[in-house]
């Protein structure tokens, strides 16, 4: 029994060990969430540009003209809230 106990004690600690270095993969996780959060604001402001470009476009009947106008307006605010994330 008490090799049993031993055995415990010595994976109990190795754990803490394997704990112990994970710490500092934390901040890599946040900087990588960050990272993520920055681009999909950046994508989905694209995506959400053009969406609103093709319906005003289809509305008014000259698509492409809003369409493009739209995801550059939504590529300028897609920049600017992904820099505003990464502060």
């Amino acid at each position: 029994m008490p090799d049993d106990l031993k055995d415990l004690e010595n994976r109990i600690n190795k754990q803490k060990k394997d704990d112990s270095r994970d710490k500092g993969s934390a901040k890599e996780y946040a900087d990588r969430s960050t990272g993520m959060r920055a681009g999909s604001e950046f994508i989905g402001y694209i995506f959400s540009g053009a969406l609103v470009g093709w319906t005003i476009g289809h509305f008014f009947g000259n698509m492409p003209l809003w369409l493009i106008l739209m995801m550059f307006f939504g590529f300028g605010l897609g920049i600017y809230r992904a820099s505003q994330t990464m502060k």
